[in-house]
């Protein structure tokens, strides 16, 4: 696992801001039909994505927030 940062840029009320957000990144591991002594293998693990912290300037953004802009905003039906 590993932490990275990164700004990602974002339209809030069409005001496009950057939100500078940090989160680990894990890769995946790929399957493996057979070892190499003819057991059975594994099957694979997908990679994964935490977010760990959104910044918008010097406000953090937390919790609940976070998640109900992003579905307010983004996931329309």
């Amino acid at each position: 696992m590993s932490e990275h940062s990164m700004q990602v840029p974002f339209e809030i009320d069409a005001t496009e801001v950057l939100l500078d957000v940090t989160y680990t990144y894990t890769p995946g591991i790929p399957a493996v039909r057979h070892l190499s002594n003819g057991d059975p293998g594994y099957p694979a693990e997908a990679p994964e994505i935490q977010i760990c912290q959104m910044w918008v300037g010097e406000k953090l953004l937390e919790g609940d927030f976070v998640l109900t802009f992003i579905e307010d905003n983004h996931f329309e039906d």
